[in-house]
């Protein structure tokens, strides 16, 4: 399930789903700079460590924070 937002029409970050059906999802976020990797909630670049989020019962989650990690951040150098 792949919905798409450019933060030129989101410049402070904000966003909201809407009509997301009953599930447990993981939410990703990525950049068109070509500095910065895909990045998934629970600020990490591998889905497997991605925490995951529950929908249910039409409630809404909020609040929730990614910080886009940069490839120099992902790069080791030893």
């Amino acid at each position: 399930y792949w919905i798409v937002y450019d933060k030129k029409d989101f410049p402070n970050g904000d966003f909201s789903f809407t009509n997301i059906p009953e599930g447990t999802y993981r939410i990703a976020i990525n950049s068109k700079d070509d500095n910065y990797l895909l990045t998934y909630y629970g600020n990490t670049t591998d889905w497997v460590n991605a925490t995951d989020l529950t929908v249910s019962g039409g409630n809404a989650i909020s609040g929730l924070q990614i910080t886009l990690e940069t490839f120099a951040e992902n790069t080791d150098t030893t």
